[in-house]
């Protein structure tokens, strides 16, 4: 706005609304059409270099009372125009607060240099103006009453367009001026700023007393904190403080205080220095794993809002999960069976088993239940800061995508009870008939995270599940750590409690309920009859499982029964039975084979066991040695007889 001669106008372009110009109070084509129709008076037309001009108070009403709104009356501001005009900028006063110092080298921020330095530029003015009043008043003996009033009307006049802190009552004002003139700029910084001259707490005791009592673990609010200090104060001769000055010094010392008042958790999310780290460049390099409480309720019996125990691996890659388990609490074997779904996922997506590089785990059942032997059997463990969640990437990925996802769900419970977002307990009721059951969670809790693995990935236009496999395929290959599927069950699988005997027949092993028989390979066969081992084996998939014993290790395969009637017969039950029957065939081979090997090898030294013990030479030692020999041959289709051997061909 500027005045034409002594009328006060307004430019076109502050009255029109635009993009550039939002506090605008008339439409383009409203402005127009009032000056086409003679509504307002414009006084100026709009050139190069100089805007249309509108008289003020020729305004519609309606548009006056909107621009008084939100900029207040522009003829009021005409009597603050002398005071106005003895606003000058202080450089002094801008390096002194710029350069101003405190707490070990901090500095005042820059709101606050902006506002000091308005009331440095406006006391400056009162000074001025103070000194021509009161020189006009001397000179026509008039009463000095009433200046102060006079000032803080000026000084209100202008704060909307000059932002500060000075007082606004008169007498206030004063003091604040008095002091300025005193202190000089110091005077005006606020003692939160560490400014000596300005604090009530001025001794280290006291500060100390102070902040002892804002450290409390009961958090004591501002009144009750003030009231505990005051009591030291009026005591040790030191000024009493107010509610605000305490929060003022919790405001101050929170770094300081609020471990102790607020807890090292709440503490560590506020103020411990955030590392910012880039995501893994490639998949499988850090996994990270946690525990969750499904917010999904099921119907348990006679309880309605049951929930489960979620625990999900996922890779921070892009947050994709990769497996997880649920169950009534966290156990040691339900976080085994969320990497076994893992693994079996990786297959699924890969066709191989690959393990990651890096694992990022809770503290959970580290010592307790040997969790840290099976973390670092997998890959690099590195446990997170305790009590600190954001150094968990998981902890992300359950907030807003997470409960965006489970809120397509009847039985969403809703975020946590400490948690801005409540659960509606009316809607809940109301769906308690279409609540799901606990035999239900399965299919339920699979399709949920199915969602959670198609939705898309940061703006990419590809889904989590495909950013993961595009970032597997282009993977270099000496970073992609494929396993066999006999490692897989000796670091993932479950040890079965009891040992069994390899017999004859196979490995029967009872799982569960149910007995089931594996089948010993033909390579390892002779080596592992009448061998006690012991089974490990994947929950989810018996069709094979792992067998160790003394110095072996080998995969066996569940075993098809063949059927006894030929009517039974499907395709390719012939062609098995042909192979069973061969490799019995090959077994017997392979005795003889040894037995003749033996024999050729006793004739070139000229002995052999009956000789030995018609002999009678041997000591006790070398007779307990042929005894074995002729007991191993008695074995091998062999008879003994009366002290000789006959052999059956």
């Amino acid at each position: 706005m500027e005045y034409l001669g002594n009328i006060l106008c307004i430019t076109g372009g502050e009255l029109i609304r635009s993009e550039k110009n939002p506090e605008g109070v008339i439409l383009e084509g409203t402005y127009k059409s009032l000056v086409y129709r003679g509504k307002m008076r414009v006084l100026r037309r709009a050139c190069y270099g100089s805007p249309a001009l509108v008289e003020y108070d020729s305004l519609p009403r309606r548009y006056r009372e909107a621009w008084e709104a939100v900029h207040g009356d522009p003829h009021a501001r005409r009597k603050f125009a002398p005071f106005a005009e003895r606003l000058h900028e202080d450089v002094e006063a801008y390096n002194a607060f710029t350069a101003y110092t405190y707490d070990g080298g901090r500095k005042l921020p820059d709101e606050a240099i902006v506002s000091y330095c308005n009331d440095a530029m406006i006391l400056n003015a009162v000074r001025e103006t103070l000194e021509v009043m009161t020189a006009a008043r001397r000179s026509a003996r008039l009463s000095m009453a009433g200046r102060w009033e006079k000032m803080l009307e000026l000084v209100d006049g202008i704060r909307a367009d000059y932002p500060n802190n000075l007082p606004k009552t008169a007498i206030t004002l004063k003091r604040k001026y008095l002091r300025y003139q005193a202190e000089g700029y110091t005077a005006l910084i606020h003692a939160g700023f560490g400014n000596r001259n300005r604090v009530k707490v001025k001794d280290q005791v006291d500060q100390a007393v102070l902040l002892d009592i804002l450290s409390h673990g009961n958090q004591l609010p501002a009144t009750v904190a003030a009231e505990t200090y005051n009591l030291w104060a009026g005591s040790h001769q030191a000024p009493t403080i107010t509610p605000r000055t305490v929060l003022n010094y919790m405001a101050e010392h929170a770094v300081e205080i609020d471990d102790s008042r607020r807890g090292s958790k709440a503490w560590a999310d506020e103020f411990d220095p955030v590392v910012r780290r880039r995501r893994p460049t490639a998949p499988l390099l850090l996994v990270n794993s946690d525990d969750n409480d499904l917010d999904l309720y099921f119907k348990n019996g006679r309880d309605n809002y049951y929930r489960f125990k979620l625990y999900v691996v996922l890779d921070a890659h892009c947050d994709y999960i990769l497996g997880y388990a649920f169950g009534d609490q966290v156990t040691n074997e339900l976080i085994r069976e969320a990497y076994r779904n893992a693994m079996r996922h990786i297959r699924e997506l890969t066709g191989g088993y690959y393990l990651w590089h890096q694992t990022v785990a809770d503290r959970w059942g580290l010592k307790s239940d040997n969790l840290l032997g099976f973390f670092e059997s997998l890959a690099t463990f590195t446990p997170p800061t305790a009590g600190l969640a954001r150094a968990k990437v998981i902890e992300r990925s359950f907030g807003t995508e997470w409960h965006n996802a489970l809120k397509h769900y009847n039985n969403y419970a809703g975020h946590n009870i400490t948690a801005r977002e409540k659960h509606n307990s009316d809607f809940a009721q109301a769906n308690l008939k279409r609540r799901p059951s606990i035999e239900e969670a399965p299919a339920l809790i699979a399709r949920f995270i199915a969602s959670m693995r198609a939705l898309e990935w940061k703006g990419s236009g590809r889904s989590r599940e495909q950013v993961w496999l595009d970032g597997f395929r282009a993977m270099e290959a000496g970073r992609a750590k494929r396993i066999t599927e006999e490692v897989y069950l000796q670091r993932f699988g479950q040890r079965h409690t009891y040992e069994n005997t390899v017999r004859n027949t196979g490995i029967t092993v009872t799982i569960g309920d149910l007995r089931r028989t594996y089948d010993v390979p033909e390579t390892i066969y002779r080596q592992a009859v009448g061998r006690k081992v012991r089974i490990t084996y994947d929950p989810a998939d018996l069709s094979r499982v792992l067998v160790e014993g003394d110095r072996m290790r080998f995969i066996a395969t569940e075993n098809v029964p063949l059927p006894m009637a030929l009517a039974d017969m499907q395709p390719g039950d012939r062609e098995r039975l042909n192979a069973v029957l061969e490799r019995k065939k090959r077994l017997r081979d392979q005795n003889r084979q040894t037995r003749e090997e033996r024999r050729s090898l006793l004739e070139r030294v000229g002995t052999d066991a009956q000789s030995l013990l018609q002999a009678g030479v041997m000591v006790k030692e070398a007779r307990f040695g042929a005894s074995e020999i002729v007991n191993r041959l008695a074995l091998n289709d062999d008879h003994v007889d009366g002290g000789s051997i006959r052999r059956k061909y």
